[in-house]
């Protein structure tokens, strides 16, 4: 996975070990990602580009247009 699409916020399943887990990303730094695992149980904090296995998007909801008919 290449880590230039990956920003903070963001989800990513990660796979470290047989391991796999959901976690929410803190920040993306020396070829390295930080995260807070979604579930607790999960030991690690940050894994390395190959250990990524599907990254999603955080975006925000659309803004309406004001005055548009209201």
């Amino acid at each position: 996975m290449r880590l230039s699409s990956i920003r903070p916020d963001d989800v990513v399943h990660v796979s470290i070990k047989g391991r796999a887990f959901y976690a929410l990303v803190t920040s993306v730094q020396d070829g390295h990602v930080n995260f807070r695992p979604i579930c607790p149980g999960a030991g690690w904090r940050s894994a390395r580009p190959r250990e990524i296995t599907a990254h999603w998007r955080r975006a925000g909801r659309t803004r309406a247009v004001s005055g548009a008919g209201v």
